[in-house]
């Protein structure tokens, strides 16, 4: 049971109600201490008070953070932990994991009867996505010469979107691929697991007798500290690889991660033994450990492309699509996918990333960019965006100085303006991305800067005249506390 929350499978309206009073208690805290003591003895006691309820203290310093950089940052924490819609948020986490990890635990996830996340998290994932969709078509997008574009439209052109994620991932790959051939790199193709005690359940079913009870986070941060490690020494050992992560789950949702990574054909012997040293370095003599913890497989070109080879993983974990029946899952490619991508939010796990390379942001910024940059000097700009807005990854990447440039030999990098801190409703400063800057080139000392976003856009309800009035705010913000309730807990789903 979460501290605080009692019954994890309660409705979201309880939860948002929890929210509301804990921030409410903070609030006063905070104000009545602030009247009789100093901001740090206030964040000290604050800090405790968190921990009496188990709460993370939403306060990070650095060292290299000044005095007055800490002050704002306490500050900051303190308008979070008296703001209901920062609770709303951590509470619906925190409950939503809890949940899942008794369900998990229960034996309830895994093949044959919920595959990746149990039932009872897939519907809550399917109500939030709804409720979503909704907010969204009832809210309009209007920039300062009165243009106006609906949210829903705009999500389905983004990112966000798992069909257009899907095809704008592809082409990279392919771009990589192509590059990678004419660098005479060969492709490698990695898969790393976690040790049998992070899996709740055995492949061939049953629970396992050696699983610890860690969950899909704790799962997930093993695989990046062993991925830190093995990139670590492939730096140390000047082994330059590129290419694609993809994260999914077992189907007891245990996390496991593919790579499909380039490399010069004479350090492939080096990078396999680096990878496969570190895979094992956790109970590596365990039984099954050496085919299991972690496997490589060279793609040979003459068999097939190795786009074509990763392409099944995006699609398994995004939309389904030319995939047909997910193996691991035993159920059709599209409810698959579902489930993949309901795991991923609920745990908070990143599906795709993209290793070394150049920057995917400078990519996108230059594609918002349609018309061409006539007047632009120096002119090494148009034609890194022609690249970016035909879709040429490979090109791309080759502009802006290769598959294996630093980030200080990249012709361009994103530019980011850090607004006040008023603008925030935290009182911290914030960086926006507003276009990209061109590095100096030859003689040149200034840096050559192009803004990709011109328009100042606000939300507003659709059909309102007058948008940012406080109104609207506030009917936007029980729109949103006025979620569908999880469904009800089926332990025998």
């Amino acid at each position: 049971m979460i501290p605080g929350i009692g019954s994890a499978a309660q409705s979201d309206d309880s939860l948002c109600n929890l929210a509301d009073v804990r921030a409410s208690a903070f609030s006063r805290l905070i104000k009545r201490m602030l009247k009789r003591a100093t901001v740090a003895e206030v964040s000290r006691r604050v800090e405790e008070e968190c921990g009496s309820f188990h709460v993370v203290y939403p306060l990070e310093i650095k060292k290299s953070d000044t005095q007055e950089e800490i002050e704002k940052k306490v500050k900051g924490a303190f308008a979070r932990l008296s703001d209901p819609r920062w609770w709303r948020r951590y509470f619906r986490i925190k409950a939503g994991r809890h949940m899942e990890t008794i369900i998990r635990e229960l034996g309830f996830v895994q093949r044959g009867k919920s595959a990746y996340l149990s039932n009872w998290g897939l519907a809550r994932w399917r109500a939030g996505q709804r409720r979503n969709a909704d907010l969204l078509s009832s809210l309009d997008a209007e920039n300062e010469l009165g243009e106006t574009v609906s949210l829903a439209e705009c999500y389905k052109r983004s990112v966000s979107n798992p069909v257009v994620r899907r095809n704008e991932l592809m082409p990279r790959m392919r771009g990589f691929e192509e590059l990678a051939t004419d660098m005479g790199y060969a492709c490698l193709f990695f898969t790393l697991t976690c040790p049998s005690k992070y899996h709740a359940q055995l492949e061939s079913g049953g629970r396992n007798a050696k699983f610890n009870g860690s969950t899909p986070r704790e799962a997930i941060a093993y695989l990046n500290k062993v991925w830190s490690l093995i990139r670590a020494e492939w730096n140390r050992q000047g082994i330059k690889m590129f290419g694609f992560r993809v994260a999914e789950p077992h189907h007891d949702g245990t996390p496991h991660y593919h790579f499909l990574l380039f490399c010069h054909e004479s350090e492939c012997d080096s990078a396999c033994n680096i990878f496969g040293r570190y895979a094992l370095a956790e109970d590596g003599k365990e039984p099954g450990a050496l085919e299991k913890r972690w496997t490589v497989k060279k793609i040979d070109p003459a068999k097939g492309s190795a786009a074509g080879y990763i392409a099944k993983y995006v699609a398994k974990n995004l939309d389904g699509y030319a995939v047909g029946v997910d193996d691991e899952a035993e159920l059709l490619a599209r409810e698959g996918a579902d489930r993949a991508r309901a795991w991923a939010s609920l745990w908070g796990i990143r599906q795709f990333q993209q290793i070394g390379s150049v920057s995917v942001t400078v990519w996108r910024e230059l594609r918002r960019r349609r018309e061409a940059l006539h007047e632009w000097e120096p002119d090494e700009l148009e034609p890194l965006r022609q690249a970016a807005d035909a879709g040429n990854w490979k090109l791309f990447v080759e502009l802006m100085g290769g598959a294996t440039a630093s980030r200080k030999e990249m012709l361009c990098r994103p530019m980011y303006f850090e607004t006040e801190a008023k603008e925030s409703k935290y009182g911290e400063a914030v960086r926006r991305l507003i276009g990209v800057w061109l590095r100096p080139v030859g003689h040149a000392i200034a840096r050559q800067m192009l803004s990709t976003r011109e328009h100042v856009w606000k939300i507003r309800e659709r059909g309102k005249i007058n948008f940012g009035v406080p109104e609207l705010e506030i009917k936007a913000f029980e729109y949103c506390r006025v979620a569908a309730a999880p469904p009800p807990l089926d332990l025998c789903q």
